[in-house]
């Protein structure tokens, strides 16, 4: 990998550690949630407080998905042919999709008791374009459309130069961001900018940490991410003990200005140490399994939060903060385990895949070769 000045980049494994810390917050997130939707009129008001506090602090980490996302596909001397996109990226969000939006409706239906037929096919089909399947797969639905138009997104970053891209971040972080928070206090605001929403900012954002066209030293980084959680927690509390619905809006939302800046505290805290191993082997062999298993959990990780919370009704209420803990952490091991056993048919059958094209390949090139042996010996 290249940066804007041509310097080499070596493997930078804090990325890695930033989307293994995310998965795990993404299922904290969930965990949350879900126990507070379940349990809602059984609980306190303090209980519900931590609960959705809980939720919104952890938002920053989709985000930062988004953006160790925009320090890879977005780097410029990768080459990326729409040969390219349509075989590796849009199948990368689009069997996914398709897959799991078809297993989430047989789990629904079996949990319901209901016979599995054709008509679970359908409706799952029904679901999944209707985005009425479950609720995490927002997120496949935000990777196809960036896929798709990413050919776009790379020429912007690659065509523009360090002032250019500070310019576009500004202008998104208050468009979609600033202006969109104050929107949602009801103040109305009349300008805008034509874009869909305030994902494609992190996927800059990320981009711009990776060349670094923005630096943030750690202490500052630190104090960004602690300064907007608190605030954060702050909201919340005023929220729910005084019931202050205007702040729903901020809190709810990815395009909060204390989740972008919780995000961009979060990723340069972590990105701060560019391209350089920071364990021993072990340890980023065990940072590399997590990594490369992590958009699995992401898929799996709900199914057993709905079996464990929702059908057997498991109330972690009743469990504590550290039953909570153990709770998530087991079914980030678990699940990461699983999605790594469930891979295997999977790299097996892509090597196979593999040998098949490339022999062919070969057949191809040799039958080439003797075809215009024989020509020019005649």
């Amino acid at each position: 990998m290249m940066d804007l000045h041509g310097k080499p980049l070596n493997r930078n494994y804090s990325l890695s550690l930033i989307r293994v810390i995310s998965c795990l917050a993404i299922i904290v997130l969930h965990t949350a949630n879900v126990s507070e939707m379940l349990y809602r009129d059984d609980i306190s008001l303090y209980e519900q407080t931590c609960s959705m506090g809980t939720v919104y602090i952890m938002m920053w980490a989709v985000p930062c998905f988004l953006m160790t996302s925009g320090a890879l596909i977005l780097e410029p001397s990768r080459e990326l042919p729409l040969k390219k996109l349509f075989k590796k990226y849009v199948p990368k969000a689009l069997i996914p999709l398709v897959f799991f939006g078809i297993v989430f409706q047989i789990i629904d239906e079996v949990m319901d008791g209901n016979e599995i037929s054709i008509d679970t096919l359908k409706r799952g089909i029904y679901e999944i374009c209707t985005g009425k399947s479950w609720a995490h797969l927002w997120y496949l639905y935000l990777l196809l459309g960036i896929y798709l138009l990413l050919p776009f997104y790379r020429m912007i970053a690659k065509g523009s130069d360090e002032k250019m891209l500070r310019y576009l971040l500004i202008v998104y972080f208050v468009f979609l961001s600033i202006i969109q928070a104050v929107k949602s206090t009801g103040i109305p605001i009349a300008f805008n900018i034509q874009v869909s929403g305030i994902y494609i900012f992190y996927l800059f954002a990320g981009y711009a940490f990776s060349q670094k066209i923005i630096r943030i030293n750690k202490v500052a980084s630190f104090f960004i991410f602690f300064v907007s959680t608190a605030f954060i927690a702050i909201l919340t509390y005023r929220s729910y003990y005084y019931e202050i619905e205007t702040f729903d809006g901020i809190l709810e939302s990815y395009a909060s200005p204390f989740v972008v800046l919780q995000s961009i505290g979060f990723f340069s805290f972590f990105y701060s140490d560019v391209g350089k191993e920071t364990g021993d082997k072990l340890s980023l062999k065990i940072l590399n399994f997590f990594d490369e298993n992590s958009f699995g959990v992401y898929l799996i990780h709900m199914i057993f939060i709905r079996i464990v919370l929702r059908y057997q009704e498991v109330n972690l209420y009743e469990k504590g903060i550290l039953g909570f803990v153990f709770y998530c952490l087991l079914l980030f091991v678990v699940t990461t385990v699983l999605t790594g056993i469930l891979r295997i048919p999977l790299k097996f059958f892509r090597k196979v895949s593999a040998f098949i094209i490339q022999t062919q390949n070969q057949d191809n090139l040799k039958a080439k070769t003797f075809a215009r042996t024989n020509i020019s010996g005649k």
